[in-house]
């Protein structure tokens, strides 16, 4: 009899592991120089913005961003729209870092599922469990991907 990989049933445990990752970053404790950074950022990335003028403009990664009231052509770091600044700075890095982390899980899930295949010899249990294991790489590879193409749907939306 083989089992067949129900995918279906991987998604609960792929959406339980990005909240866990996510978890991380909300157990750091808040102090004092937390809470004076509440009007102001550092970006991390480059972002591109449309100014009131209709141009785009890049604001360029380490510039810190901060609340104000010029329009983004102005390039003086004191924008009107930071807090939009500021969230899609938070989505890139925590999009970044879900993306490294779920590549590098999948990678380890095909290297060790490579290695359960090449000894499982005459074993059929370890292929189909090999077979399992790069199917949930996959997954996670697509799941990866999609975590690239979040800031990108997200800066559409508030932009």
């Amino acid at each position: 009899m083989t089992k067949t990989l129900n995918i279906s049933s991987l998604i609960p445990t792929f959406i339980l592991a990005a909240f866990l990752m996510l978890s991380v970053f909300a157990a750091f404790p808040v102090d004092a120089a937390v809470a004076e950074m509440q009007d102001k950022c550092t970006l991390t990335r480059s972002i591109t913005m449309e100014s009131d003028a209709g141009t785009e403009v890049t604001i360029a990664k380490g510039s810190v961003v901060t609340a104000g009231n010029a329009d983004i052509s102005t390039g003086d770091g004191a924008y009107k729209e930071w807090a939009t600044i500021c969230l899609l700075n938070t989505v890139n890095a925590i999009t970044d870092w879900a993306f490294f982390i779920l590549i590098n899980v999948a990678f380890v899930f095909i290297l060790y599922a490579g290695f359960l295949f090449m000894t499982a010899g005459a074993n059929p249990e370890n292929k189909d469990k090999a077979g399992q294991m790069i199917a949930a790489a996959l997954v996670g590879i697509v799941i990866a991907i999609l975590a690239r193409v979040l800031p990108a749907v997200v800066t559409g939306i508030l932009i």
